[in-house]
């Protein structure tokens, strides 16, 4: 399970109590609670498995050849590609 900060780069690949958990920055009361969270087997192996498939069908070859080509080509880079996002070696968009 992923603990992280909820500003920068972090938030932006992990989602709250889906893929991981957020503090907020300096809180040491809240990464304390999110530590204590993370110690509860069901808690942890839920945020794993869906940072795992996250991962999965976010980060994949296909989906980040498809990013690259869009963008060499003049496109939007924060575009979604929801077409290659649905599916990948049997995940699904969590």
């Amino acid at each position: 399970a992923v603990i992280g900060s909820n500003e920068g780069g972090i938030a932006e690949a992990v989602r709250d109590d889906d893929t991981g958990l957020l503090v907020p920055p300096g809180d040491a009361a809240a990464l304390a609670e999110a530590m204590r969270r993370v110690g509860d087997p069901a808690v942890r192996n839920r945020l794993a498995l869906a940072g795992f498939r996250s991962a999965g069908v976010s980060l994949n070859a296909q989906v980040q050849s498809a990013k690259l080509e869009n963008i060499l080509l003049g496109g939007d880079p924060a575009a979604e590609f929801s077409d290659t996002y649905t599916s990948w070696s049997g995940l699904t968009r969590p």
